[in-house]
Parts: C-alpha cells; sequence; structure tokens
C-alpha cells in the first residue's frame, strides 16, 4: 500500500534537478526512511504546473527491493568513518535512513542513521551521523547518486516480491 501526501512549499531551484528529467517530472529526494515493522517513507520535492515546487511524501509498506537495500547499506562505511565507529562491529549494519540537501547537481550533502542490533540482547543501536557537507561526501557522489535512482525506482514500484511459485 503506498500514500502520497503533499504540500506546497518553496524549495530549490527545479532546473537543478538531477532526477528522472527524461520523464518530465522533476523529483528531487529530500529523505529515505526505511522501516521494516511499520511504513517506510520517501520524502521529495516535485515541480506542479504551475512552475512551484510542493513537498510530497510516499509512505508504503513491505520490504524494498534488496538493490535499494543494498544502494543505502554502501553508505555504512560513511558512517563508521565520519562517527569514529568500530569497522568490524559495525559489519552487521544497516542504513535506514538518509536526509539529502541538493546544493546543485553535483554538490550534495547528507545526513545518514544506521542501527545495528546487539547480539547479546537483541537490542538495538541507532546513531546518525553529523550533516555531512558536498566536500566530504564529493569522492563518493556516484554512490549517493545510485542511491537516489534506486529510491526513484522505489517510488516508481520498485519493490521486493514474493515468489508465489516456490515452496
Amino acid at each position: 500500500m503506498t500514500k502520497a501526501v503533499a504540500r506546497s512549499k518553496p524549495t530549490v531551484d527545479p532546473s537543478e534537478n538531477p532526477q528522472n528529467e527524461a520523464k518530465g517530472r522533476r523529483r528531487q529526494i529530500a529523505k529515505i526512511k526505511i522501516r521494516s515493522k511499520d511504513s517506510s517513507l520517501i520524502s521529495y520535492q516535485r515541480a506542479t504546473d504551475s512552475g512551484e515546487d510542493e513537498t510530497c511524501e510516499l509512505h508504503f509498506f513491505g520490504e524494498i527491493h534488496p538493490d535499494f537495500q543494498k544502494a543505502l547499506d554502501v553508505l555504512l562505511g560513511l558512517v563508521v568513518e565520519s562517527v569514529g565507529l568500530d569497522e568490524v562491529a559495525w559489519e552487521k549494519g544497516r542504513v535506514t535512513g538518509v536526509s539529502f540537501k541538493h546544493e546543485s547537481l553535483e554538490a550534495i550533502g547528507l545526513t545518514i542513521t544506521a542501527q545495528r542490533t546487539l547480539e547479546e540482547d537483541g537490542l538495538g543501536v541507532v546513531v546518525n551521523t553529523p550533516y555531512l557537507k558536498p566536500e566530504y561526501v564529493s569522492g563518493d557522489l556516484h554512490l549517493i547518486k545510485l542511491l537516489l535512482k534506486e529510491a526513484e525506482l522505489c517510488m516508481d514500484g520498485k519493490r521486493a516480491q514474493l515468489n508465489l511459485f516456490n515452496n
């Protein structure tokens, strides 16, 4: 089940939007929040017919596509590096959220949320990075763009599918 909610709000210049230009729609991802037991969220801005931008939210239930989770988890290295976490302890961590600040097509800053379950008691640890400026993540811009592409595909309906034919 998906639900989109729109709120009008002036945002960045839509001509600088790197996403979905070929389809004639302008969407710029602002936030991704993935939850396994609740609705997940992708927040984005899109251009209206009048040329203004509006903020929209797409809520959806169920598993995201494995490609989307991989694109998220690739950013775990940035979390470990920027916060100073133990690499071995966070090998089983997952990225569950990213907030984006689009300064231009080639300058995107972000804040990343990662989670890890403790083996001893099953409790979860949540870590948020500070805001990572575009200069800090510029070497990983291709990974950020891959994540944005996977978020777009998720918005267009790409999700994990159950195989009804295997036992």
